[in-house]
């Protein structure tokens, strides 16, 4: 029996799908230039395009999606494990490094510490005779 394989999530929307297609004439274009280039000469046309003109994008995009879905359940459903995207995974493996989002568990006999520092602690022994002054 093969071996089951996750299938791709479709990414970028309707600009994904028209970076897709049009690639490898951009990638004419800008040759010589660095790569950055080929993305910002693609967001700048795809914005020029009217709403009717990304439609057809936007339609191979939903359908993608939805044959993604189609496909994910039916690898769930053959038994397959949902395994994180590569991004997740850096995100994971950072945070591990740093030892963020792990709170240090708290002591509950450790002492308090006092409210409102140095002059907190003044302001406490010295109220009654303040309020008296004031009053």
């Amino acid at each position: 029996m093969a071996a089951l394989e996750q299938p791709k999530k479709p990414t970028g929307g309707a600009y994904g799908q028209f970076l897709a297609e049009k690639r490898a004439e951009f990638t004419k274009k800008c040759a010589g230039q660095p790569v950055t280039a080929i993305s910002k000469m693609a967001g700048e046309a795809f914005k020029t395009l009217s709403e009717a003109q990304k439609k057809p994008y936007q339609a191979k995009y939903e359908a993608a999606k939805a044959k993604f879905e189609k496909d994910m359940a039916a690898f769930l459903a053959a038994g397959g494990e949902k395994q994180k995207g590569a991004a997740a995974l850096r995100t994971e493996k950072r945070k591990a490094k740093e030892g963020k989002g792990v709170k240090k568990a708290k002591d509950p006999n450790a002492p308090k510490k006092p409210v409102g520092g140095a002059y907190g602690q003044f302001l406490a022994e010295k109220r009654a005779e303040f309020t008296k002054k004031c009053a």
